[in-house]
């Protein structure tokens, strides 16, 4: 079993991805997401929003 600084990180890492999660959906959800602005964060940084490519078809122009 991992230490508690290890357990604590694990957690804050997963929250971290969750509140991302949360937030990509709220700006879908309320229409301020686009195709370009999605684009253009998968340009930027596919590592951290790769997760989020298969929606680029939904999104509007």
């Amino acid at each position: 079993m991992g230490t508690n600084k290890q357990i604590r990180a694990f957690y804050n890492s997963v929250r971290a991805v969750g509140e991302r999660d949360e937030l990509f959906f709220e700006m879908v959800r309320a229409g301020d997401m686009t195709k370009r602005d999605l684009r253009a964060l998968l340009a930027r940084s596919p590592e951290r929003y790769g997760r989020y490519a298969g929606y680029v078809e939904q999104l509007p122009e």
